[in-house]
């Protein structure tokens, strides 16, 4: 996301912690044993749809332009990566 969108450095200090607070909520859900997959899935999406919605705060107007353009066409191989990873 970072070369795509050509983030700043103050940008990538902004959204590291959205995206790290998303990542943790995910990791509960998927770790519930008491939801449903498909619990799951929308409890999921709605922490996602937040998430982004957060992000895109921080985003210049052309820098949401292309995360949309992402969001119909996504990158291949493109998954949920871990933004905790090192």
């Amino acid at each position: 996301m970072t070369e795509r969108l050509k983030l700043t450095p103050l940008q990538q200090n902004e959204i590291k912690p959205i995206l790290v607070a998303e990542a943790e909520k995910r990791k509960e859900i998927f770790n519930d044993t008491k939801l449903t997959p498909q619990q799951k899935h929308q409890l999921v999406g709605a922490i996602h749809r937040v998430a982004l919605e957060k992000i895109k705060t921080v985003f210049t107007p052309e820098q949401i332009t292309l995360i949309e353009q992402g969001m119909s066409h996504p990158a291949p191989g493109a998954a949920h990566p871990d933004p905790t990873a090192k």
